[in-house]
């Protein structure tokens, strides 16, 4: 009977790790409030910027019919997000938008680096899975159905803004990314959590 106990301790305690783990998974997030560590990948037309107004991203494009890409910085200002391609299917995008300007779009990419830091590729048409998008509000966005460089070790968010009218914003609060087990590990444990007590009962 002790070791039966004992037995449902352990796999209670570990069938508790995961659930915390599942519900803090967040490994890389930016409010906003600050953006130094943000810069300009591309910006073709000239004139585009990204600041802050202590509360929300500010992603401006100066020309008409046109685009500007933004990203975190690569020069150690910014975290890399750890990604393991392999695991694809635990990570999740999350993040929200709280207006744009009435002729203005943007998309979600994401750019791929090795263990060494160096550029190895990019991920496009995360969001949307095509064109552009006027969306706001927050969402979630599976990281799964992707398809990554194999030796992938880090990515990165690039967000591209495209324009009607020239002198457009849309103004981001948040974006994080996160990583939560697959059910199947949690099933796993409840398996074992069943065969344990069961030996257990059968051995009493």
């Amino acid at each position: 009977m002790n070791g039966q106990r004992s037995a449902i301790a352990l796999i209670a305690a570990g069938l508790l790790t995961l659930t915390g783990t599942t519900n803090a998974g967040i490994i890389w997030t930016q409010d906003f409030s600050n953006v130094s560590n943000w810069g300009i990948i591309s910006d073709p037309g000239g004139g585009s910027s990204i600041t802050s107004d202590g509360s929300q991203g500010l992603f401006y494009v100066n020309a008409g019919s046109n685009l500007a890409a933004f990203g975190p910085k690569t020069d150690g200002s910014s975290a890399l997000v750890s990604f393991v391609p392999g695991n694809k299917n635990d990570y999740y995008m999350a993040f929200t938008v709280n207006n744009l300007t009435w002729s203005t779009s943007y998309e979600f990419a994401l750019d791929e680096f090795n263990a060494s830091t160096n550029y190895v590729g990019t991920v496009w048409q995360v969001f949307p899975t095509a064109s552009t998008t006027t969306f706001t509000g927050s969402t979630n966005i599976w990281l799964g159905s992707f398809t990554y460089d194999g030796g992938a070790a880090y990515i990165l968010p690039k967000i591209t803004v495209h324009t009607g009218d020239g002198g457009q914003t849309v103004y981001f609060g948040a974006l994080e990314f996160s990583v939560v087990p697959e059910p199947s590990t949690i099933v796993l444990v409840a398996v074992g959590f069943a065969s344990v007590v069961g030996f257990s009962r059968r051995h009493a």
